[in-house]
């Protein structure tokens, strides 16, 4: 029942068509994926330079005790552009997280504003979570992102932001 809210919630979650600002759809997915394999590799450096420059203090102290806390894997499920600009894009996010066996199911917008070395994560607000209900991980070691596990650990209503304001 839970999977149907949170299916529903994305669905319901208006969309740019990526075809229309096609190659920033590209750079903007190739930053997601990094920040994803960044935390699944445990690569504290590179995950926090996945992260506009006001957040990395905050990143740095909670994904580095995260990541000496337990396995990590991210794997993004789906994501489409919800609007853009040539400075900032917002992006509905669904991914999993995989922490020490037990695995977390997110929607997420993110924004991510444009830097000389690439797309940076500025803000990410949680729409919705849920424990997921599959067996295995898809890593060797289960886990999550450091922000994802910062935000949700003030998560208890399924409502929670970061913001580097």
């Amino acid at each position: 029942m839970r999977t149907a809210a949170l299916v529903a919630i994305f669905l319901s979650v208006p969309r740019l068509v990526a075809a229309e600002v096609d190659g920033q759809w590209h750079d903007v997915r190739r930053s997601l994926e990094a920040t994803a394999a960044a935390a699944s590799s445990e690569d504290l450096n590179a995950y926090i330079e996945c992260f506009d420059a006001r957040l990395r203090p905050q990143i740095r102290k909670t994904a580095g005790l995260r990541f000496a806390q337990f396995e990590v894997g991210v794997s993004i499920e789906d994501c489409h552009l919800l609007s853009s600009n040539e400075s900032a894009c917002d992006v509905a996010v669904r991914y999993t997280t995989h922490l020490s066996g037990r695995s977390f199911d997110f929607l997420s917008v993110l924004t991510l504003k444009r830097a000389e070395d690439g797309w940076k994560i500025r803000k990410e607000t949680i729409r919705a979570w849920q424990e997921s209900t599959v067996a295995e991980s898809p890593f060797p070691y289960g886990a999550s992102a450091g922000s994802s596990a910062t935000v949700r650990s003030s998560c208890s209503s399924g409502s929670c932001s970061l913001s580097g304001r």
